[in-house]
């Protein structure tokens, strides 16, 4: 999941725990588990990329602010993910946007 540097730099702060973040010319990618957007609409100031793959190795190139670099790595070293739920709030909050959570399995319930 994607955001701005400037988007960036104020997510990293107001999470209790970043996982991996990699970055491409001036936006900030997430490490996210698959299928993060199921259930949530991201706002627009956010690029979700379903089955982007982990950056492989560093290469030089002229381009280079295009070669993703990773700046940040969780310091427990459990996994590269990021919670996507807290992402998402923080995410929605920076936008000035309600975060939107829905369900596909509960669409027609009726829960009285």
């Amino acid at each position: 999941m994607g955001v701005s540097e400037e988007h960036g730099r104020s997510i990293m702060t107001s999470l209790p725990r970043a996982g991996a973040v990699f970055a491409t010319g001036f936006q900030w990618w997430w490490v996210v588990p698959s299928e993060s957007q199921v259930g949530l609409t991201w706002p627009s100031t956010a690029r979700y990329w379903p089955g982007a793959c982990r950056p492989g190795p560093l290469r030089r190139s002229r381009l280079s602010r295009l070669v993703p670099r990773l700046i940040h790595w969780p310091d427990d070293d459990v996994t590269p993910y990021t919670h996507p739920l807290l992402l998402y709030i923080a995410v929605c909050r920076l936008a000035g946007v309600p975060p939107a959570l829905s369900s596909p399995a509960a669409s027609g319930c009726d829960c009285r």
